[in-house]
């Protein structure tokens, strides 16, 4: 795959807009000097690419960056969109990652970034936690693209990120970190035959910590995502997608915590996947949740 790397200049890539959002922490909105969030959005068009019909997981240049300062990215939103910036169809967009390392789906390591997908369109943080990216640290951008239609398609995409600059904090941001988990399958691709279809795997989360962030990455036709902690015989998050008034799948839920979910080294936990696949013919299908979480030496 194609590196571009992009250099210091922000202004190359992203383009901070001179709108900015003052967000107090809930404990201090009447405070005028307690802990406030300055939000400026940066954005990106990348893009317009041929998608090649009846394709999917097609792949442009992965971008290779770095911000001139540190900086807290707080939320993370794509769009799909033609030519003139109007939105294109959400199952356009397979996925995309933004972070500092390329994670694997099914082996945990400290990855530094986030996922979307094309029904989780846009995700912010729980208020008090960023992602953190230091000056000159090299971030990938990795975009993927499906096209299920017998023409070709123009598309670019368009990224928001929602970032604090580092010497504008007056308080301490929590840091959060990633791993991402998918129904096994070679390619992480699997596929539905018409009718109903479950499946399920199991993993194991090697940290000690709490998990204050989920969301789901899924193809059409796809109905939920559960997650179970089998020691504790407990559901933790029931992700369930919304349709639209003709039965199409058009976004899925998030999970959010403040407070935390507690994860023990080693626990082990279950992700059951549904399909309802309408057709007569089998189709693509991919089930995960990409988890955010804050890592702890131990239980207090």
């Amino acid at each position: 795959m194609q590196m571009r790397t992009l250099g210091l200049a922000i202004a190359l890539f992203l383009v901070f807009l001179p709108a900015t959002n003052r967000l107090s922490l809930p404990e201090a909105a009447d405070q005028s000097s307690g802990p406030t969030l300055i939000i400026e959005p940066l954005i990106h068009d990348y893009g317009p690419f041929e998608l090649k019909p009846d394709r999917l997981q097609q792949v442009p240049p992965i971008m290779q960056f770095t911000f001139p300062e540190d900086l807290w990215l707080v939320g993370y939103e794509v769009r799909m969109t033609d030519q003139q910036g109007k939105r294109l169809a959400r199952e356009l967009q397979c996925h995309t990652f933004l972070g500092t390392s390329m994670p694997a789906h099914h082996s945990h390591e400290e990855v530094v970034g986030i996922f979307s997908d094309g029904y989780t369109e846009d995700f912010d943080l729980p208020l008090g936690f960023g992602i953190s990216f230091k000056a000159g640290e090299k971030i990938l951008w990795n975009p993927m693209f499906n096209n299920r239609e017998s023409a070709p398609t123009l598309a670019s995409m368009r990224l928001t990120l929602k970032v604090v600059r580092a010497k504008n904090l007056n308080f301490k941001l929590k840091p959060l970190k990633t791993t991402f988990r998918t129904i096994r399958s070679p390619g992480d691709i699997y596929y539905v035959p018409p009718g109903k279809d479950v499946r399920e795997t199991t993993f194991k989360l090697p940290f000690t910590g709490k998990i204050h962030a989920m969301g789901t990455h899924i193809h059409p036709y796809g109905v939920s995502i559960q997650l179970y902690n089998m020691a504790k015989n407990q559901l933790i998050w029931s992700a369930v997608g919304r349709k639209d008034e003709k039965g199409t799948l058009i976004e899925m839920p998030r999970y959010e915590n403040l407070t935390g979910y507690f994860v023990e080294n080693g626990d082990q936990f279950k992700m059951v996947a549904t399909y309802e696949n309408p057709t007569s013919k089998e189709v693509d299908a991919m089930a995960g949740v990409f988890i955010l979480y804050e890592e702890q030496e131990s239980h207090h």
